[in-house]
């Protein structure tokens, strides 16, 4: 079984023959940005890569839904630096950014403000617990509602009920309380986070890891609850493959067909969920506790980290899949390269604190071979 495992973000590697084209660093975009405020310009910045043929930049504001046909700017082959000069002061700009390697290429997308105001109210937030934690961590939601205010959310709590396994109608109960706030604040609601085991919605009939038939058929999809207008038929798909019931789909059975989003989603998603997690010893409730305090201590930086991050890469470039060029993409909006050690994390963590983790390979329920 193929697994990438995520220790919070993203992730990198080295080949030993330092073959551009076969380290998965070079199939990222890694970007650095600086604002020269005494020219009023936007300097974005990268390492020349002798195997890239051209680089393609599309600009709009951050207001903008998107970013339109049009090159913003075309670089050739040796760039290895944009500069804009059109840029106006407490605005923000969003860059798309595309390295064109020949036969392959790769892409990073950023945000750049100059003197942006702070911003003091997000939207609106609901907060959705499992009915059963509820009491037990009272406290510490009350306290994560405090949290969430202060970083400008305004927050609903609400509760959803438990199911530990498939249930189809607690997911369209979940479902219905999402729409009931929606739908009462239409203009304003844009987020939902889920915490503790409420009803995991299954969808669709494929093999996203590769593995078919074992894998083939449903898969968790809590973007159902962020999808407000979308049609999610269950009617069609016929699927006992799997070697796993849960992921077996029948008509009727509340299991949707689609293996794509039928429309744009709506609403930000996101679950805290720690049952069924027999390796450790802790309680589910003990460990969402652990979670939440946490949450708590990064939130008012009570726990101090220093800027940086470490990446243990075993997939390498598997094919010309190269998992671990999202990392290189994603860590340049955070670092600079001099603050990403690459390493095992199985031996480094212990030893060395990082504010991010990355590490990928193959494993099982219970493990990634790191």
């Amino acid at each position: 079984m193929r697994y990438i495992l995520l220790l919070i973000l993203l992730s990198y590697s080295i080949v030993a023959a330092q073959d551009k084209v076969s380290d998965a660093k070079y199939h990222s975009f890694f970007v650095t940005v600086e604002i020269d405020s005494l020219n009023s310009r936007v300097l974005i910045k990268w390492d020349n890569d002798t195997n890239a043929v051209g680089f393609y930049i599309k600009r709009k504001l951050k207001s903008d839904l998107e970013f339109g046909s049009n090159y913003y700017a075309e670089l050739p082959k040796g760039s290895a630096m944009f500069v804009d000069s059109n840029v106006s002061r407490g605005e923000s700009y969003e860059y798309g950014l595309e390295k064109w390697c020949g036969w392959y290429s790769a892409w990073n997308y950023i945000s750049v403000g100059w003197d942006v105001p702070a911003v003091d109210y997000r939207g609106r937030i609901l907060l959705l617990v499992e009915s059963s934690v509820y009491l037990p961590l009272k406290n510490e939601i009350e306290r994560l509602i405090e949290d969430m205010t202060g970083d400008g959310w305004l927050v609903k709590l609400r509760t959803a009920p438990r199911a530990e396994s498939f249930d189809k109608e607690k997911v369209q109960a979940t479902k219905q309380i999402i729409l009931d706030e929606f739908h009462s604040h239409r203009d304003s609601l844009r987020a939902v986070m889920l915490l503790g085991r409420i009803a995991v919605p299954y969808s669709g009939d494929y093999a996203i890891d590769g593995h078919s038939p074992d894998h083939q058929g449903a898969w968790p999809a809590d973007v159902f609850y962020a999808d407000i207008d979308g049609v999610w038929t269950d009617s069609s798909v016929s699927s006992v493959m799997s070697d796993y019931p849960r992921q077996h789909n029948l008509p009727g059975d509340g299991k949707f067909d689609n293996s794509y989003i039928p429309s744009d989603t709506d609403l930000e998603i996101g679950r805290v969920d720690f049952f069924n997690l027999p390796y450790f010893e802790d309680s589910e409730i003990e460990l969402l506790r652990a979670y939440l305090d946490k949450n708590h201590k990064f939130r008012q930086k009570i726990n101090a980290f220093e800027q940086n991050a470490i990446i243990d890469d075993k997939f390498l470039m598997y094919g010309s899949e190269a998992f671990a060029s999202t990392a290189w993409s994603n860590y340049s909006a955070l670092f600079p390269l001099s603050q990403i050690d690459t390493g095992s994390i199985r031996y480094i963590l212990p030893q060395k604190r990082y504010m991010f983790a990355y590490g990928c390979n193959s494993g099982g329920f219970v493990s990634c071979h790191l």
